[in-house]
């Protein structure tokens, strides 16, 4: 029993691995394998290639076009409201009624009515300055006061009340030695409102002698309120700062109206991506110049950040190209399993044809491929069957041909001792010209067979040979043809052409131009060389034809023209064949005038290798 068992476990295992070798070596299995490694491997290798790519050139390109919109888009928006308080300095410091009642009261004896009087003038002033404001209508200046000293201020506020804790406060950034001033401006951040002090001093004209100090409250929520908009993470720092390093932006307020940082201030402005060390960290930033203010703006970004947005968009990548490889790798193998069910059904049928079934068919596919697959497999059975039913009465006929042809035959020895008597019998009678008729009929006859067996010859033999057959048309037509023969160079005589190429054109020449032409005709063959090739010039002044008749390179020529020129278009034939479409025949011809017909070849010497 156990070895019964064993015997059929063995049995199961070596049926196991035949089936596995067979599947191994199917065409199926085959296709699966190139299908998915054709898949695996490009996508493999994009995906290494795209991290490398991103990382090293899409990484920065990216960096480099949202950190420019950005600080472009910053520009726009806080450049632009520092540019609004800039005009309202102006304004103020241009107005000549204030410049003149504070000239008033420090060259005068500062009583009370004369203060009350100035204080009146320069705040009456002041709403008429800012009535048409920008700046002031948008809100973004909340309050202007001008300050001589602690006692002679003036000011006007938004909200038109008396405000002691506003007023305080401009007084403690006035009096703050520590806030830096640089050419007569300052800044600095309110400690108890939101608010933000720009500060310049009032010169007189002419000596500079200071007349007092105005500054404007800016409020820090409208000056921010566009920012908030383009840049919602609080981890971006931006700062804007002029040519003394003073800070008149920053993301922390309490870093404004102080020098920036030497780290930041030695960065060039050149609108390109770099990474420093800031705050122990690493930063991307990125500097735009202002130069119509004096102005430098900075952005800077963590770089942590950025690499983990785009490691987490290039996961998502990576996992969708993942996702996309294994459903096309499923797909693929369904499809193909079910495109080469039919090969499996095609080679069973072929194994029963193989069996001598000849009248199995294969049935017709939807696929295009196996469907003709399907149509010449059935084809083939038919000529197996014909064929396997014909054959003996083929080779029968075959036979009977065969005995037919060696009985055709003519013994070309005795055909030549014939040829021979007959011309010893004409010069015995001393009859020379059917004496020298023979003789080249003998001559043409016999290189005819010489030359039967090669399908090019030297162009010396072509001559030689066309020579034997002007001599016969020479005694039929007497002096009605003058011939003339140029070549240009000995040495083309060495060179080779397809056999019978010149005779067939020459005989053409004869029998369809000068044979019908009512009296004497010449015949002209000129031989020479060009660069690249051989041309073959066969000239006669016959009768013409007309040349829309007969198509030498197509088919399709009518029946008198293929019987009158055929032997043309069969050299045409030969010429292309041998040396390729840029070569063979042209013909030119004109009724009444004569035919010209040009051979081009290439320089043949013999050896199929055409120069």
């Amino acid at each position: 029993m156990n070895n019964n068992k064993s015997l059929k476990n063995n049995t199961k295992q070596s049926n196991i691995i035949n089936t596995l070798n067979v599947y191994r070596n199917s065409l199926r299995y085959k296709i699966l394998l190139l299908v998915a490694l054709t898949a695996l491997i490009p996508l493999t290798l994009f995906g290494v290639y795209l991290y490398s790519f991103v990382h090293n050139n899409i990484s920065s390109q990216s960096i480099n076009k949202e950190l420019t919109k950005s600080i472009e888009q910053i520009n726009d928006s806080i450049v632009l409201k520092i540019r609004m308080i800039d005009n309202t300095f102006t304004l103020l410091l241009s107005n000549q009624e204030i410049r003149n009642n504070l000239e008033n009261i420090l060259s005068n004896e500062q009583t009370y009515y004369l203060r009350a009087l100035t204080q009146l003038n320069i705040e009456t002033e002041l709403k008429y300055c800012v009535l048409h404001d920008y700046a002031w209508s948008s809100e973004l200046i909340t309050s202007v006061f001008i300050f001589q000293s602690n006692e002679n201020h003036y000011h006007l506020l938004r909200n038109y009340l008396p405000n002691d804790g506003i007023i305080e406060d401009h007084l403690d950034f006035i009096n703050n030695r520590q806030i830096p001033i640089t050419n007569g401006f300052s800044i600095s951040p309110s400690q108890s409102f939101d608010t933000i002090y720009f500060m310049k001093d009032i010169e007189t004209l002419i000596s500079h002698h200071s007349l007092g100090k105005i500054v404007l409250g800016i409020d820090e929520h409208i000056l921010n309120s566009t920012y908030k908009k383009i840049v919602s993470n609080p981890n971006w720092v931006s700062i804007i700062y002029d040519e003394a390093g003073t800070v008149y932006y920053h993301t922390n307020r309490n870093m404004i109206g102080s020098k920036i940082e030497p780290e930041i201030n030695f960065i060039n402005s050149n609108d390109t991506v770099k990474e420093i060390d800031y705050d122990d960290d690493k930063y991307f930033i990125i500097t735009k110049n202002i130069n119509d203010l004096g102005l430098t703006s900075v952005l800077m970004v963590p770089k942590t950040e950025i690499s983990s947005k785009l490691n987490t968009i290039l996961d998502k990548y990576l996992f969708t190209i993942f996702l996309t490889t294994i459903a096309s790798i499923i797909i693929g193998i369904f499809l193909i399993i079910n495109v080469t069910r039919p090969l499996k059904d095609i080679i069973k049928n072929i194994k029963k044809v193989s069996q001598s079934n000849f009248t199995l068919k294969i049935p017709e596919y939807d696929c295009m491929e196996l469907n003709e697959i399907s149509i010449t497999v059935n084809d083939m059975i038919d000529k197996i069957k014909y064929l396997f039913n014909e054959i003996y009465q083929k080779q029968l006929l075959i036979k009977e041909a065969e005995l037919q042809a060696l009985q055709a035959q003519i013994n070309p020895h005795f055909f030549f001792n014939v040829l021979e008597t007959i011309s010893w019998e004409a010069l015995a009678c001393k009859n020379q010209k059917i004496y020298k008729m023979i003789n080249s009929l003998g001559k043409l006859i016999r290189a005819n067979f010489t030359f039967s067996s090669r399908e090019k010859i030297k162009i010396s033999e072509e001559l030689e040979y066309v020579k034997f057959y002007l001599h016969l048309q020479k005694m039929r037509f007497s002096d009605k043809i003058d011939i003339i023969v140029s070549i240009q160079d000995d040495s083309i005589l060495d060179y080779y052409l397809p056999k019978l190429s010149i005779q067939t054109i020459v005989e053409n020449a004869i029998i369809h131009g000068l044979e019908n032409k009512i009296g004497s005709g010449t015949l002209v063959i000129l031989i020479k060389k060009n660069k690249k090739e051989l041309e073959f010039n066969i000239m006669d002044d016959g009768i013409g034809f007309d040349t829309s008749t007969i198509y030498i390179d197509k088919d399709n020529t009518s029946i008198n023209s293929k019987r009158k020129h055929i032997g043309l278009k069969n050299v045409n034939t030969r010429l292309k064949l041998i040396y390729g479409n840029n070569y063979g025949i042209s013909i030119s011809s004109k009724i009444g005038k004569g035919t010209k017909v040009n051979i081009n070849i290439p320089f043949d010497k013999g050896d199929n290798q055409h120069v």
